[in-house]
């Protein structure tokens, strides 16, 4: 939505350029606050005015329903739009997809609770799967819920990367498909499928064939066949919504199948497309072939952050590429949302960016935002610096939303418990409460057992039982050992009578064990036992004990970079010392008032406290703050310390741009600490905006 600084009545050239326009194949970049859905709307009114008859429509695709809700209430609500209504369709592409679907099949079952797509794997898919040992195994094992709901994400991630299974036979569809995917930008979404299955226990790291054979043998063949099944059973996911369509749109026009002119649309117009994953862009290409007609492409490459969802931002930096039409360009060239001084210093800072459309663009406002480096050589610091600001800006006039921006989720812990502890409310989605996580009691089992070990003072348990739930959460897999390890482990462990828990992790060493890997566990869990501090606990659970990351990795936030999970909280635990026992209390004080929190922005919206959002930088785009504090602005955050390659780092760039345009008047940008155990430094793209770090 616009913020408080207002929009000119009547368009400007740049906007108006782009109504104006005679083409249908025009690509419009539209930086952020720019003016960007009333420029479309206006050019659908012209094309309104234009049409070959009555009957002909527009179709505008939404990237989300928020945005679709938001264009057709502009429509409503201005009296100069009105040519509009009964014109101009307003659909996200999920929509879209689903009524042409249910035209043709009929009792469609849409798998939209984890629990329903849970059960799709395990019950409706059960004879599929069955027939594919390393997927038996995994859904066969105790923790088969876990297994069967990454099992559904990845047949979806397949889809939404354009594999189809009508086209897909051998080793070489999959070499080939990986290779254009690779070239078009998608190296992270291969990698994140590669490693998810890995994770998953179907494949095994190698050289690029092995790992392809691997994949075909344990996975792609039974995706194939589980995506004709699920469909013939009528349960289709969000990804089939388009999926199925486009397929159907593809066979239609095989078959010769042409519109007439007044089913036709006269145009379409797709925005956000910096944010189309492979999916959407062939179901928009088969819908413009459908309709003949070419698409109308709004989007800004530099705000492409969609990477971890199969997107690419050469969609839109190259469209003659990848849509096949040669395409006129407009820029909006006048932002009238942000300060001149944010306008400036983000251009200097995506300037650095090579892969991206050369754009300028000038502020509207003359005014300045009130922007503040603050470095902290504690976190502890930091998360008092940001509650005493908070409190102040809570108590002024305009500052009725601020954002707390992170990198990663993980950054977001010790600010969650410092704010619920001095009763600051906010609010965040369900998946960024990490404290209320899954993965997060486990870290509570695993203390638990360190204080029955005599760390904590507490009393003594089943040596075996301990060791195995130990060895699980060291194992980087959902299901945690694998059944015949932890059947012969747990026979050896309790034959062989340990009195202690160290003599039961001394156990793991010895041949009867049959442990692959053994040393390793054996060095997570020791070095876990002799941490001698709080923070030494949760620096060797955050280093060793890689089951615990999957909670995290998998969301869309984390999907490519991963870092230990619980490094953040290891330095805020430092003041607590040896103390595991009262840690572990304030934990479980800060876990309960959490969960006392709204459980989404809808409900928070109804409650004029909660002025405060907490979340990553991703999930920030398209919101705005009238203040915002981004975290750990250091080198190895921002960027990724693990975006290695320049593609990868640049990616990181367009994060932190997005991250950095959401304020309205003010911005907190935090530095310090020392995560890695030396002091950090400040990221580089505060050098790269000429913007200097303060000592508090």
């Amino acid at each position: 939505m616009p913020g408080p600084f207002p929009y000119p009545s009547a368009l400007d050239e740049s906007q108006a350029a782009f109504r104006d326009d005679t083409a249908n194949a025009i690509r419009l970049l539209a930086p952020a606050g720019c003016g960007k859905t009333m420029s479309i709307l206006w050019r659908c009114k012209r094309l309104a005015e234009q049409r070959e008859s009555d009957s002909a429509k527009l179709l505008l695709v939404t990237f989300t329903r928020a945005a679709r809700d938001e264009v057709r209430a502009r429509i409503e609500s201005q009296s100069e739009l009105s040519v509009l209504k009964g014109v101009l369709e307003v659909s996200t592409l999920n929509a879209w997809g689903y009524r042409v679907l249910r035209k043709r099949k009929r009792n469609l079952q849409v798998l939209e609770e984890s629990d329903a797509r849970k059960k799709a794997i395990l019950s409706s898919l059960q004879t599929v799967w069955s027939e594919y040992s390393a997927l038996k195994e995994q859904l066969s094992s105790r923790k088969k819920s876990k297994s069967a709901r990454a099992v559904f994400d990845l047949i979806d991630q397949l889809k939404g990367l354009g594999f189809r299974h009508d086209r897909y036979e051998s080793k070489e569809d999959l070499a080939r498909h990986l290779a254009w995917l690779k070239t078009s930008g998608m190296q992270g979404s291969v990698r994140a499928v590669i490693k998810e299955l890995h994770d998953l226990y179907l494949l095994e790291y190698g050289t690029e064939e092995e790992i392809v054979a691997s994949m075909h043998e344990n996975f792609m063949l039974f995706w194939r066949e589980a995506t004709m099944e699920l469909y013939r059973q009528s349960k289709i996911s969000f990804a089939d919504q388009k999926y199925w369509p486009w397929i159907q749109l593809e066979k239609d026009a095989e078959l010769g199948d042409r519109l007439s002119l007044p089913s036709r649309y006269h145009a379409i117009l797709v925005d956000e497309f910096q944010d189309i994953n492979v999916l959407d862009l062939e179901l928009l290409r088969a819908i413009s072939r459908r309709h003949r007609t070419d698409l109308t492409i709004v989007g800004d490459d530099d705000q492409a952050i969609y990477e971890w969802r199969g997107a690419s931002p050469r969609f839109i930096i190259e469209p003659e590429k990848y849509i096949g039409t040669q395409y006129s360009t407009h820029t909006l060239s006048t932002n009238y949302r942000s300060p001149r001084n944010i306008v400036d210093f983000s251009a200097r800072l995506i300037s650095h960016n090579a892969a991206r459309v050369e754009k300028r663009f000038n502020a509207a406002q003359s005014a300045n935002a009130d922007i503040r480096v603050q470095h902290h050589p504690e976190l502890t610091q930091a998360i008092d610096f940001v509650r005493t600001e908070i409190r102040s800006l809570i108590n002024q006039n305009g500052f009725e939303r601020i954002g707390i921006l992170s990198r990663k989720r993980c950054q977001l812990i010790p600010y969650q418990i410092g704010l619920v502890s001095e009763g600051v409310p906010f609010i965040a989605d369900m998946d960024l409460n990490v404290l209320l996580s899954e993965a997060f009691n486990e870290v509570k089992k695993l203390l638990s057992i360190v204080g029955r070990a005599g760390a904590g003072g507490f009393s003594e348990s089943d040596p075996t039982a301990d060791v195995i739930s130990l060895c699980d959460r060291v194992v980087r897999s959902r299901s945690g050992l694998r059944s015949q390890a932890r059947r012969h482990l747990g026979q050896f462990l309790r034959a062989s009578d340990p009195r202690n828990l160290a003599q039961a992790v001394d156990l793991l060493l010895k041949p009867g064990a049959q442990l692959k890997d053994a040393p390793r566990f054996h060095k997570a869990i020791t070095h876990l036992l002799e941490a001698e501090t709080v923070s030494a606990m949760l620096e060797a659970i955050s280093a060793g004990f890689e089951g615990l990351s999957q909670d995290f990795e998998k969301a869309q936030d984390e999907v490519f970079y991963s870092d230990p999970p619980f490094a953040y909280l290891a330095e805020y635990a430092e003041d607590y010392g040896t103390d595991l026992e009262a840690f572990y209390h304030d934990i479980q004080v800060a876990t309960s008032r959490l969960a006392l929190l709204p459980r989404d922005e809808e409900q928070a919206a109804k409650l004029w406290e909660y002025k405060i959002q907490l979340m990553t930088a991703l999930r920030a785009k398209g919101k705005e703050f009238d203040a915002i504090f981004i975290l750990d602005a250091n080198d190895g955050s921002w960027p990724s310390s693990l975006a290695l390659t320049e593609e990868a780092r640049e990616q990181e760039r367009r994060l932190f741009y997005v991250a950095f345009t959401r304020a309205r008047k003010r911005i907190y940008i935090l530095t310090g600490g020392h995560k890695t155990g030396t002091p950090e430094r400040p990221s580089p793209y505060l050098a790269e905006m000429g913007l200097q770090a303060t000592a508090p």
